[in-house]
């Protein structure tokens, strides 16, 4: 099997941050490429992060290669502050 790039965007949050770990333990992977609005924790040879803006797609969506996309974006009403912040 040739080994394969996973991108995730949205890796800070509980489920994001659980993927990455799991798909760094994958032998099918041989880098995690990870999208994220803050540094992460995460230290890990396989592991590629970036810093990007999520409303400017455009500045990193050069950097979107791989086999494999995991979306992981997504928040609670609460931290929102509202239903339209949660949409956005």
């Amino acid at each position: 099997m040739t080994p394969q790039t996973a991108l995730v965007i949205g890796a800070t949050g509980l489920v994001g941050h659980q993927l990455v770990l799991l798909l760094l333990q994958e032998e099918r992977f041989s880098r995690v490429k990870i999208f994220v609005r803050r540094s992460t924790a995460i230290q890990h040879p396989k592991l590629e992060q970036h810093l990007v803006d999520f409303e400017d797609v455009k500045s990193w969506a050069s950097l979107l290669h791989g086999q494999v996309l995991f979306s992981a974006l997504g928040t609670t009403l609460r931290k929102a502050g509202s239903k339209a912040a949660q949409y956005k």
